[in-house]
C-alpha cells in the first residue's frame, strides 16, 4: 500500500491517532462546522484523524474513501463480494469496501464498468448515499418532483430526516466535516421517523392472514404498508375490528359468531379491511377405523375437530386434545383440526374415548387381540376384457375360515396404472364390497390392499384382463441396427384413441415406450434400434393389445482412423 494510500484510509476509520484531549483536533475547535459530529463519530470508531492531533476538516473526500466510511458506519460484511469493477481490484485498501458499498445498492459505478475510486465525492452524491443506506431509495424516487434532477428526491428526504440541516451545494466537494455531519446524522435516524416517512408514502396496505378463525380464539394479525411502485415502507399500522376486539399490535380475539371485519390504516394514508369468517367448532371425531386391533402394538389414532357443519375445521389449531382407553389416557395437540395419537392396548375390548373442552366427545370400542387374522379379497371372475370393470369383495376370517366380527380400515390399489373406484375407508369382517377395479388395458393385474390397526394380514387376488381385439402389425421384420424403421398398427380402433408401444430389447431392457394416436384404424411409430438380436414390441390402444417381432442385424463394422 503506497504512503497516500495508508494515508487516505488512517483518515476514516478506527480509534483517533493522536487526538489533542479526549477526542478533540487541534484544527477541529469547540462549536466549530461539524465538531460534534466529529467527536461523535471518533467515539464510535467510525473516522479518526490524520495524525499529529489533527483532522482535516476541510480535506475533500473520495468515492473510495466513502465508500468505506459508509460500510464502516452501517456495519456491512466486507467479504469482497459485489459487482466487479475495471478500477477496483483486489489488493487496493479499499476494495472490500467498495465491493460491499456496491452490493448494498448504495453507491453504483460512473459509468464503462468503472467505480471512479479516486475521484471527488460530491455532496449530492453522499446525500443520495446515505438515503440509500436508509433503505429510502425508493422513497426518493416516489418523492422527485416532475423535472427535478437525479438527487432531489434524495434531498427532499434527507430534509424531512434533518441530515442537511444546513445550505449545501450539491455540485460541490464532500469535505470531511460535511461527510462527519452527514453520516453522524444518519446514525440518529430512529424507526419513529422511519415510520413517520412511510405514512407519507404510502400507496396502499396489505393484510394477513386471510380466511376464518375459531370463535373466541386469539390470533396475530400482520399487516404491510408499501409504496405506489410495490416497494415496503417501515409506517405506523392503526388497527379496528367488528364482531371482535384488536390490541394496537394486532393481536385479535374473535366474537362467538358470524364474520369479524379487520381492517388496518395508516394515518392519515391509505387502509384495508378484510372479513374473516368465524368458525365454532362443536364436536371430536373419530377418523374412520379398525374396531380390531392387534393387542401390544403400536397403533395410531387420528382424531378431527368438526364445526357447527359438520366439517373438519381446518382454523381450530392448539387445541388439547385428551384420548382414553380403560386406565390410559394420551393427549395431542390439534394443527388445522386434527390430532393423531401413537396408542398401545392390552388384550381386550375397551372403549376409546376423545375428549377437548367445550367439545362433544367422540368414542369408539375396540377388541386388540394377540391373533393375527387373513384378509382374503375376491372377485366374480378371474378373468375379464381389456375396458371392463369387476366388483371386488373383502373378508376378514380366522384360521378356520370364520368372519371375524368387527369393522375394519381398509386401503386398496391395483398395480399396471389400474385402479379400484369407490373403495370404502371400512369394511365389515364378513364378505363386504371393496370397489370396483376398472382395467383399461390388457395384462394381468394384482389387487392389494391392506388393513389398519395390525390384526390383520395383507391380502391379494390377481386378475387377468383379456384384449378386446386384436391388432395386426405391418412393416419390415428385419432392419439394420441404427436404422429407422416405421411400423404400423392395425384394428377396430375409434379415431383418436392413443397407442403406447413397450419395445423390448435383445437383453430384456425397456427403451422409452413410444406413442401415436389412431386415425382411420391404423396408427404408426417410428423405432431406431441400435442393438443387434431380436426385438419384441407391444402396442396397447383402447383395450386392443397386438405385438411385433423385429430382427435387428449388425451394423457396419466401425473403424478406427
Amino acid at each position: 500500500m503506497t504512503g497516500a494510500a495508508l494515508l487516505a484510509a488512517a483518515c476514516l476509520l478506527g480509534p483517533p491517532v493522536a487526538a489533542a484531549g479526549a477526542w478533540t483536533y487541534s484544527d477541529v475547535p469547540p462549536g466549530s462546522y461539524g465538531a460534534a459530529a466529529i467527536a461523535d463519530l471518533t467515539q464510535r470508531g467510525v473516522m479518526r484523524g490524520v495524525g499529529g492531533g489533527m483532522f482535516m476538516p476541510s480535506e475533500a473526500m473520495t468515492r473510495a474513501q466513502t465508500a468505506a466510511l459508509l460500510a464502516q458506519a452501517e456495519g456491512w460484511p466486507q467479504d469482497g463480494i459485489g459487482p466487479t469493477f475495471s478500477d477496483v481490484a483486489p489488493g487496493d485498501w479499499y476494495y472490500d469496501a467498495v465491493e460491499a458499498a456496491a452490493s448494498q445498492e448504495v453507491m453504483s459505478g460512473v459509468g464503462h464498468g468503472a467505480f471512479g475510486p479516486n475521484a471527488t465525492e460530491t455532496q449530492a452524491q453522499a446525500v443520495v448515499s446515505v438515503v440509500r443506506a436508509l433503505g429510502l431509495g425508493h422513497v426518493a424516487a416516489d418523492s422527485t418532483p416532475a423535472g427535478g434532477d437525479w438527487a432531489s428526491g434524495s434531498y427532499a428526504v434527507a430534509g424531512e430526516l434533518g441530515l442537511i440541516p444546513e445550505p449545501s451545494d450539491p455540485s460541490g466537494p464532500l469535505t470531511r466535516a460535511a461527510a462527519a455531519i452527514l453520516v453522524d446524522a444518519t446514525l440518529q435516524v430512529t424507526r419513529a421517523q422511519l415510520r413517520q416517512l412511510g405514512d407519507a408514502d404510502a400507496a396502499y396496505v396489505q393484510v394477513a392472514p386471510t380466511g376464518g378463525v375459531d370463535a373466541g380464539a386469539t390470533i396475530q394479525m400482520r399487516a404491510a404498508a408499501h409504496d405506489s411502485a410495490g416497494y415496503y415502507l417501515s409506517a405506523d399500522i392503526g388497527w379496528s375490528a367488528s364482531g371482535g376486539t384488536i390490541t394496537a399490535g394486532g393481536l385479535l380475539t374473535a366474537g362467538t359468531s358470524g364474520d369479524v371485519t379487520v381492517t388496518a390504516s395508516v394515518p392519515g394514508g391509505p387502509s384495508r379491511s378484510i372479513a374473516l369468517a368465524v368458525h365454532t367448532p362443536t364436536a371430536l371425531v373419530l377418523e374412520p377405523m379398525s374396531t380390531v386391533l392387534s393387542a401390544g402394538s403400536t397403533q395410531s389414532v387420528t382424531v378431527d375437530v368438526n364445526g357447527a357443519q359438520g366439517n373438519l375445521d381446518t382454523f381450530d389449531s392448539g387445541r388439547t386434545i385428551e384420548l382414553a382407553a380403560g386406565t390410559s389416557t394420551w393427549t395431542a395437540t390439534d394443527q388445522q383440526g386434527t390430532a393423531t395419537f401413537a396408542i398401545q392396548l392390552p388384550p381386550g375390548t375397551t372403549t376409546l374415548t376423545a375428549t377437548a373442552s367445550g367439545l362433544t366427545p367422540a368414542s369408539q370400542t375396540v377388541t386388540a387381540t394377540p391373533s393375527t387374522y387373513s384378509l382374503v379379497l375376491s372377485v366374480p371372475q378371474g378373468s375379464i376384457q381389456a375396458g371392463g370393470s369387476e366388483p371386488v369383495a373383502a373378508s376378514v376370517v380366522d384360521g378356520s375360515g370364520n368372519a371375524v366380527p368387527g369393522t375394519f380400515a381398509i386401503a386398496i390399489s391395483a398395480d399396471g396404472g389400474d385402479t379400484v373406484a369407490g373403495a370404502p375407508a371400512t369394511v365389515t369382517g364378513a364378505s363386504a364390497p371393496a370397489g370396483t377395479l376398472q382395467a383399461p388395458n390388457p395384462g394381468k393385474v394384482t389387487i392389494t390392499a391392506t388393513v389398519g390397526g395390525g390384526a390383520v394380514a395383507e391380502g391379494s387376488v390377481t386378475v387377468h384382463v383379456v384384449a378386446a381385439g386384436t391388432l395386426t402389425a405391418t412393416g419390415p421384420t428385419q432392419v439394420t441396427a441404427g436404422d429407422t424403421s416405421s411400423l404400423t398398427f392395425s384394428g377396430n380402433v375409434p379415431d383418436g384413441a392413443a397407442m403406447t408401444v413397450v419395445p423390448t430389447d435383445p437383453d430384456g431392457n425397456h427403451p422409452p415406450a413410444l406413442t401415436a394416436t389412431f386415425s382411420g384404424g391404423s396408427a404408426s411409430i417410428q423405432l431406431t434400434p441400435t442393438l443387434a438380436g431380436t426385438w419384441t414390441l407391444r402396442a396397447v390402444a383402447a383395450g386392443f393389445l397386438g405385438t411385433a417381432t423385429l430382427k435387428v442385424a449388425p451394423g457396419p463394422a466401425a473403424q478406427v482412423v
